[in-house]
């Protein structure tokens, strides 16, 4: 429990110096964050966070789930649709992925354009790469250079290099892949500032 409370306190505190910068203070605009284990994990984190550097947002994390097809049972672009519709975001963040494991180029880049497609009028998407550790690595390789390519076909995506940020930091890894507390904090930490930054289009890749 003492452990969840630094990691709150972690969060917010950045969010406080955010906001001091002249930054975070988003005035109630909405963001809509989805994703795997990874989000579903970090979900209490991720939206206290949000919510410190003012967003409102909505959190919804589905284990097992990815780009491709409906693992876990998770459509995630029919679920967007209606998430959509009913969320309203201004912007939204996506982190799948990582459990695209057996799936072709050509497959994950119709999974990609499948989900952005309801997020089309959303004005900006930040979707958190693969990291590239010894479970993910084959599958970061594929997924990571498609999100790069489908920032072509979608003007308002960026890609979080997520994989970079984590890459050299084990101690916020709980088996190689999943986030201990500590990587939870780092996790919100990386999306608000990205969020608070403007948006990046050089490489498709919002800086860290």
């Amino acid at each position: 429990m003492r452990s969840r409370w630094l990691v709150l306190a972690a969060v917010v505190a950045a969010a406080a110096v955010l906001a001091f910068a002249g930054l975070g203070d988003h005035r109630g605009e909405r963001v809509l964050f989805v994703g795997d284990s990874i989000t579903e994990q970090s979900e209490n984190e991720l939206a206290f966070g949000l919510r410190a550097a003012g967003w409102e947002p909505t959190v919804e994390g589905h284990a097992g789930s990815g780009v491709v097809g409906a693992r876990a049972g998770v459509d995630w672009s029919q679920r967007l649709s209606d998430l959509v519709q009913v969320v309203q975001p201004d912007v939204a963040v996506v982190e799948l992925g990582t459990n695209d494991k057996d799936a072709s180029a050509e497959d994950v880049a119709r999974g990609i354009d499948a989900i952005m497609e309801p997020l089309r009028g959303v004005r900006r998407v930040l979707w958190a790469n693969v990291q590239r550790g010894f479970l993910t690595a084959i599958t970061a390789l594929v997924v990571n250079e498609q999100l790069l390519q489908a920032t072509v076909r979608w003007p308002n995506l960026e890609v979080l290099d997520m994989g970079s940020h984590f890459g050299d930091h084990p101690e916020w890894l709980i088996d190689g892949l999943h986030l201990n507390d500590a990587g939870k904090a780092e996790f919100g930490v990386l999306v608000i500032r990205a969020l608070d930054r403007p948006p990046s289009r050089v490489g498709g890749l919002s800086p860290v």
